[in-house]
């Protein structure tokens, strides 16, 4: 009840031109404009009514007044959306109320940008400040892009495209290099710092790196969590595996591919691909643990 009461403003939206019902009685009704109550009245949630809009010419304003003018007091704004899926667009405002003029106000959106991010909700809010001024900090690097950024050890981090490099913030003037690309990775773009560690999100291959870990083979270091063999359970990094193709492709070291007899398992299952791929993984089952 007493967030009811402290309503400014409750717009019924089983008509085309929405009645304030806020408990206040403020009056601040909503007015359709391109909204036809025979098709654009739809079902609502649970047993009540919505409207559909087309995202173009349909909307509903609410004339500005004393009672939805908040300044610097805290407020709240909430909205039951249904997006038709799949949608075709950027979905847009949902609710904004914005003084052009003065660059004063806010607005409640989903997937602000491209299509891609059409699913999150985004809350901006300006009280006359649009024309502050960037400072730029650092010349560009020889990249495309610094597509992540994050804080780890009091110190700022960059992650880079399209060479997939990590830098570090000197503090003063200049990225310093502190990890060169991994493996094919041409782009960083998700930084995290978890458990004292700072972890990394990479494309193409969607490779996350943070610790560093010695391949047991050749002792080569790299900065993601190295396979392990499925026979004998040693580390192994790309220089030190062999991929066994059989019905099925596995990833062994080039020590415990020698001990598979895979000529004879492709005679004597040939064209039998789920036979062929089911001995292959007994025969690799059989040799794990045995010297």
């Amino acid at each position: 009840m007493d967030y009811e009461r402290n309503l400014e403003l409750e717009l019924d939206m089983s008509t085309v031109n929405p009645p304030d019902l806020g408990w206040k009685g403020n009056g601040n009704d909503g007015v359709g404009t391109g909204l036809v109550a025979a098709t654009d009245v739809v079902e609502g949630v649970a047993g009540s009514k919505g409207l559909e809009m087309n995202g173009v010419d349909e909307f509903v304003t609410v004339a500005d007044a004393a009672s939805i003018k908040y300044g610097t007091d805290p407020f709240s704004v909430s909205a039951w959306i249904n997006l038709k899926d799949p949608y075709l667009d950027v979905i847009g405002s949902i609710l904004d109320k914005f003084d052009q003029t003065n660059k004063q106000g806010w607005g409640l959106y989903a997937g602000p940008g491209a299509l891609g991010n059409s699913r999150r909700i985004e809350f901006s809010i300006n009280n006359g400040d649009s024309d502050a001024i960037w400072t730029q900090a650092a010349p560009k690097l020889a990249e495309v892009s610094i597509y992540s950024l994050a804080v780890y050890n009091g110190k700022l981090y960059g992650g880079t495209g399209s060479s997939g490099k990590l830098y570090e913030w000197n503090g003063v003037n200049a990225w310093v290099e502190v990890a060169p690309k991994l493996g094919a990775e041409t782009i960083i773009y998700s930084l995290a710092v978890y458990n004292g560690k700072l972890y990394g999100g990479t494309y193409a291959n969607g490779v996350a790196f943070g610790e560093v870990e010695l391949c047991d083979f050749c002792g080569v270091q790299e900065n993601r969590k190295l396979d392990e063999c499925p026979i004998c359970g040693r580390k192994m990094c790309y220089g030190c595996l062999a991929t066994v193709q059989a019905g099925y492709s596995v990833s062994v070291c080039k020590v415990c591919v020698k001990r598979i007899d895979l000529e004879s398992i492709r005679d004597r299952y040939a064209g039998k691909f789920e036979d062929l791929s089911r001995h292959l993984s007994k025969e690799i089952s059989a040799l794990k643990g045995k010297d």
